[in-house]
């Protein structure tokens, strides 16, 4: 059974009435195909899944790939505070109602993909949830170009990481910006190594112990997040042979 009253809330906080009812079965269900959306919110399965492709594009679910299954999950509600700037006072005044609606998704592996601007962001904030101190973070990154894609959600961002108090070391592209946040790298709690300028790499890959990040820094944004423990562990294990094997 849809609760009507949480359709209704988020019709207000501006999704259409169908990607209410569709996002409302996401949360309900967990992790859902376009026939179980379609079962929970009674709209028709052609319909369902216009729906989810817009519902992707303000990063409200993302899709998990489990074997030869695609399957959607829906975001915490709290994303909302992200994708609808207009509406922030009604969604933290009934982010508490609505809390017990969303039910995570469980399993040992999976991947998960996030699209256009507001999918990033929620990328990037859900790997901040996870962290813990003493976690290692890696990254492999063309900074220039990463901070370039939103300049002031990626400061915060960096921000927010150093309370978390982990383990960060980063391989970026070597340019004169670079060079000056290696040299007050320990300010940011992080250590810097410079790869060559000749690989003006297009992605931005980040390596924690929850799961493996990869980011499209070309048009279209995109975010592809690996939760499997071995392929964490071998990317690991390349980052860690390339920072040792280049100069301090």
């Amino acid at each position: 059974m849809i609760d009507k009253q949480l359709v209704l809330i988020f019709t207000q906080l501006g999704l259409t009435n169908n990607e209410a009812f569709v996002y409302v079965a996401a949360l309900s269900i967990g992790s859902a195909t376009v026939i179980e959306l379609s079962e929970k919110s009674g709209i028709k399965r052609t319909t369902v899944y216009t729906v989810v492709d817009s519902l992707l594009s303000k990063g409200l679910i993302s899709v998990e790939i489990k074997g030869l299954k695609r399957r959607f999950v829906a975001e915490h509600p709290s994303k909302l505070e992200t994708v609808l700037e207009s509406r922030k006072q009604l969604l933290s005044n009934t982010l508490q109602r609505y809390e017990s609606t969303f039910t995570k998704r469980k399993g040992d592996s999976a991947i998960r993909y996030y699209q256009g601007l507001a999918g990033m962001k929620t990328a990037y904030i859900d790997l901040l949830a996870l962290l813990k101190p003493k976690d290692f973070y890696y990254a492999i990154s063309n900074h220039r170009q990463w901070y370039s894609i939103d300049r002031e959600f990626f400061q915060w961002f960096i921000e927010k990481r150093i309370p978390h108090r982990v383990m960060t070391k980063l391989l970026l592209v070597d340019s004169s910006e670079t060079r000056d946040m290696q040299r007050f790298s320990k300010n940011f709690q992080q250590d810097i190594k410079l790869i060559p300028a000749t690989l003006p790499l297009s992605t931005t890959m980040i390596v924690t112990p929850e799961r493996v990040m990869i980011h499209q820094l070309v048009k279209p944004i995109m975010v592809i997040v690996i939760e499997n423990q071995n392929i964490i562990q071998m990317q690991k294990e390349v980052f860690e042979m390339l920072w040792n094997a280049l100069p301090e």
